[in-house]
């Protein structure tokens, strides 16, 4: 698969839908993802405002996180802590786990 897939990152994500049942086979719910797919990347249409604190990390290396969404999260959530990880790509748990876990744990001493 690495010959295919270079990014170990990306691997890693699609080996979750792999399963072993009574042999290896690919368990994608396809019928999901055709119908639904143009939403998974459209900012939802949201009704209010979520007052609370709230930490957004966000990989450096990601394209789903981008300037211009910025003033739209802020609207949405004025009291946003968006903390950007350089080195980490969109699934920043996976690419920068260390990272993340530093920056729950800063935020939970934040808000208590």
């Amino acid at each position: 698969m690495s010959v295919d897939v270079p990014s170990p990152t990306l691997r890693a994500f699609l080996l979750q839908n792999l399963r072993p049942s009574p042999t290896w086979h690919w368990d994608l719910n396809l019928e999901l993802l055709a119908t639904n797919i143009d939403q998974a990347g459209d900012w939802p249409a949201v009704e209010g405002v979520y007052p609370g604190p709230v930490l957004w990390i966000a990989g450096g290396k990601s394209q789903y996180v981008l300037p211009e969404h910025v003033p739209i999260m802020k609207q949405l959530f004025p009291a946003v802590d968006l903390v950007t990880l350089p080195e980490a790509g969109h699934w920043v748990h996976a690419d920068d786990p260390d990272g993340v876990i530093d920056q729950l744990l800063a935020f939970r001493e934040q808000v208590g």
